[in-house]
């Protein structure tokens, strides 16, 4: 029998298997990643049933005892546009959890998270090809997802600024 969960994020309800973009697990732990493994903890003590989708490869010690998936052998951008997109398709298009930034482009049933835009007010900090990519990724990204998570009303006001997005579909989380 399917495993049924019900969840409202301020007004986004689902009855579905909800999965979460564990890509964050496959990188040194920094600030991002280390939000990711927070929230990941706190949605585990709620009690919200979830599982974490990593790739096969990934060395991940899970001493927090989630429930991983173990899908796909390609690296960085590549597994999340190719390999976790095979693998939501192959369930139904189930609901994503993205909580480390990027996520599967033109995937309609996710949730992302978007840190910061810094690559937009500060160019001079990245790489131009850094810059191009996630200056073309974020807004399609943003214009996709059903609801994007971020750090900070900072980080809101940033997300309305500079990609157009309603206030009403961005949620602050600490």
């Amino acid at each position: 029998m399917k495993n049924v969960l019900k969840i409202d994020i301020n007004g986004l309800k689902t009855a579905e298997t909800i999965y979460i973009n564990g890509r964050f697990l496959c990188n040194k732990m920094d600030g991002i990643s280390r939000f990711s493994l927070e929230i990941c903890k706190q949605l585990k003590s709620l009690g919200l049933d979830f599982k974490v989708i990593i790739p096969k490869w990934a060395e991940y010690e899970n001493t927090e005892c989630f429930e991983i998936v173990r899908f796909g052998n390609l690296k960085s951008h590549f597994w999340e546009q190719i390999d976790l997109l095979r693998f939501l398709n192959s369930k139904g298009s189930p609901l994503l959890l993205n909580l480390s930034g990027l996520g599967p482009l033109f995937y309609k049933n996710q949730i992302i998270t978007i840190h910061d835009l810094s690559f937009y007010a500060n160019k001079k900090w990245f790489s131009k090809a850094y810059t191009l990519f996630y200056s073309i990724a974020t807004p399609i990204l943003a214009r996709n997802a059903k609801k994007i998570l971020t750090v900070s009303n900072f980080s809101k006001s940033e997300i309305i600024k500079y990609l157009k997005i309603e206030a009403l579909k961005i949620e602050v989380v600490y």
